[in-house]
């Protein structure tokens, strides 16, 4: 289950929240994060979940609780397969699925590219791949699996730079001896390199065996990240409507859009999500995960936006849409600075911002924890960051800008292992003089280490500077990983 961040509003900071099933006034679990799973549970069942927020206070004070949700577990029978193709160990996605080492393969070698991958939150799954130099035997996967049908889901990254353009590697994929795909090409339809690729199927099994083969085509040789096999039911239901759809304007042409995910309760899972702009019926985009930008737009524009979720059912059950949300994009010229602290290089991010090398710092030291962070699709600007060890003078950044109303965005996150607990790390950080965030705690408020943080706040700008400073506090010191700053109104 997943749900929105709550806020405090009386002084402090919510502290975590606590689950409800079925109406009982004892809560079954507390957590410190925005999503739960429960285990454990009957087969084929309907279940009712309600949340609570509580903060940091003495009294520790409790919110009412949340709008209640339901969802009915799948029927005990239904098969799953689950491969890390390439993979050396089992992995656990950011879902809770659980991933195997490879396994069911007949031949083929693997790769281990190492790079990061946007569109997938489970890097993991594409740290190797399986590759096929040989032309014989072709690479073949086989699954013991009951006749019946099966949605197949296949996952792919192109990782090797020496084949960067379009038409560099194309093979064939066959399922059951069936064409399912013909000249594939990853680079191409992913939109580029080191972005995941998923295609899906639903296949019928009566052999008792699912085959699924990667055959030599046009260029270079078969790949494959990940595999997942999973038994259709005779679902009709569609999941739920996405909720939490919010519409920022990152740019003159640009809108980014986040929404919550929905749940399919019919024995399928969510396939993805379909985006629609200003009440139009036919979709902009399909995605998979919970996030979309939407470039290209007209600058200081209005836009609409609904999303619909779909599942993996031979019929793709696709929910209602979402309730809608608008953003305006931005004049041409408001000015912007994007700065990755501590980075030696220039940086363009997953939605194609770009992030100049560390500039405006007056001190500090560069750390290098090169650790995967989890909540950004942006890893390079967490590979590196500014910290300040001396007292004096305090880590501060500077840049010139016109007067008038700027968003300020830092981002954070803690990756220096032995400061791994509450409290271990607090500062304060003061924008044009004034502290904006008192005792800041990374670890804390992320709620957890190598996990993302960010802190956003307006500020009015009148002497044609703009100052961030990083003051030591109650323990340890300060450090930023990334700094973004965007003009919002010129006086």
């Amino acid at each position: 289950m997943n749900w929105n961040a709550s806020t405090d509003s009386g002084g402090g900071t919510v502290a975590g929240y606590k689950i409800y099933r079925d109406g009982n006034a004892t809560e079954i679990a507390t957590v410190t994060g925005t999503s739960y799973v429960d285990i454990g549970l009957s087969e084929n069942t309907l279940y009712s979940y309600t949340v609570s927020a509580f903060d940091n206070a003495a009294s520790s004070n409790e919110s009412l609780e949340s709008d209640s949700d339901v969802a009915t577990t799948w029927v005990g029978s239904l098969i799953s397969y689950r491969i890390n193709a390439g993979g050396v160990a089992e992995y656990t996605d950011s879902a809770g699925n659980v991933w195997s080492a490879d396994t069911g393969f007949n031949t083929g070698a693997i790769g281990t590219p190492y790079k990061y991958i946007a569109g997938t939150n489970d890097q993991a799954l594409f740290h190797r791949n399986r590759y096929d130099v040989d032309p014989m035997p072709e690479l073949m996967y086989q699954f013991n699996v009951p006749n019946g049908n099966y949605m197949v889901k296949l996952y792919f990254a192109e990782t090797y730079s020496p084949l960067y353009a379009n038409g560099s590697r194309v093979f064939d994929v066959a399922i059951e001896g069936n064409i399912v795909w013909s000249n594939l090409d990853v680079f191409a339809q992913a939109g580029g390199a080191e972005k995941m690729l998923m295609k899906s199927t639903e296949v019928l099994v009566g052999d008792g065996e699912l085959n699924i083969e990667f055959r030599h085509g046009l260029a270079d040789h078969p790949m494959i990240s990940a595999i997942e096999i999973m038994a259709n039911s005779n679902d009709t239901q569609p999941p739920s409507v996405p909720t939490g759809l919010t519409a920022t304007a990152t740019n003159a042409g640009q809108i980014e859009l986040n929404w919550i995910p929905s749940t399919d309760s019919g024995g399928g899972t969510v396939a993805g999500y379909k985006i629609y702009r200003d009440g139009n019926a036919t979709e902009i985009a399909t995605v998979t995960g919970t996030s979309y930008v939407d470039t290209g737009l007209s600058e200081n524009t209005l836009y609409s936006y609904t999303v619909s979720a779909f599942d993996n059912a031979a019929s793709s059950n696709e929910s209602l849409e979402s309730d809608s949300d608008v953003a305006t994009t931005w004049v041409g010229s408001l000015i912007s600075y994007r700065i990755n602290a501590g980075g030696v290089a220039e940086y363009t991010d997953s939605a194609g911002n770009v992030w100049s090398a560390d500039t405006g710092f007056n001190t500090g030291a560069i750390g290098t924890p090169y650790k995967y962070i989890a909540g950004t699709n942006d890893q390079a600007l967490f590979h590196r960051n500014r910290y300040d060890v001396d007292p004096m003078p305090e880590l501060m950044y500077q840049f010139n800008v016109p007067n008038g109303n700027y968003m300020v965005k830092l981002y954070f996150a803690e990756t220096y292992s032995p400061l791994y607990a509450n409290g271990s790390r607090v500062f304060d950080v003061a924008i044009e003089g004034n502290i904006v965030w008192s005792n800041l705690d990374v670890f804390a408020q992320a709620g957890g280490a190598e996990k993302m943080l960010m802190k956003s706040t307006e500020v009015l700008v009148g002497d044609g500077e703009l100052n961030i400073e990083f003051r030591h506090g109650l323990a340890d010191h300060p450090m930023i990983s990334a700094i973004e700053i965007i003009g919002t109104q010129y006086n």
